[in-house]
């Protein structure tokens, strides 16, 4: 009877291990997995650009409401993170940052909302953007409620909006508020095509 009872025993151990492994994978970062997602990288990005963004209020890093109304008229590029994220949030907004001083100019602006509303307040928002060296009048931290966030996200870009499995893309809307196209912010391949992108679409207003 002895070795029936070790062989219950080492199995209990074996499934408490699997279960502390799936629970550890399912804690890691990830990137949206959806179709969603991908089609947004494919080429033409078909029923995913040409789309009018409507609009949407939230909270910016001042702690003051936000409206994309303000947008209108220029370029603007929405991303989304959280604070607290180790790896891509990181190299998304060390894109932006990037975005921001390539293109030194008020026709663009930034626009980064984090999936994280109930840890991501205004303050920790404005704490976080200073180092990336954000400009807050070109560059925007938003927050809110989480209930409005996902609706931003899912509603308006199509994307994820929770933090186990956010978008990394960088979304670039055109002044009639619609959708230009979307770019992978975590590829440096795909954001020098958006820089290409941009730079033709910002000489034509020049």
């Amino acid at each position: 009877m002895k070795p029936r009872y070790l062989l219950a025993g080492w199995g209990a151990v074996l499934i408490a291990l699997a279960l502390l492994y799936g629970w550890r994978h399912s804690q890691r970062e990830r990137i949206e997995p959806t179709a969603t997602s991908n089609q947004a990288a494919a080429a033409g990005q078909a029923g995913l650009t040409g789309r009018r963004i409507e609009p949407f209020t939230l909270t910016d890093e001042q702690g003051k409401p936000f409206s994309s109304e303000r947008l209108e008229g220029r370029y603007w590029i929405a991303s989304f993170f959280f604070t607290s994220c180790p790896g891509a949030c990181i190299r998304i907004n060390q894109a932006v940052e990037d975005l921001q001083q390539t293109f030194d100019t008020p026709e663009l602006q930034f626009v980064s909302i984090t999936v994280h509303p109930q840890y991501d307040s205004p303050e920790i928002l404005r704490e976080y953007a200073q180092r990336f060296h954000a400009d807050f009048e070109r560059w925007h931290f938003l927050t809110g409620d989480p209930d409005a966030i996902r609706d931003v996200a899912r509603r308006r870009f199509l994307v994820s909006g929770e933090p186990g499995t956010h978008s990394d893309r960088l979304i670039l809307v055109d002044p009639q508020q619609t959708v230009v196209g979307y770019f992978r912010g975590t590829d440096p391949t795909d954001v020098e095509r958006l820089k290409a992108r941009l730079r033709k679409l910002l000489e034509v207003r020049s």
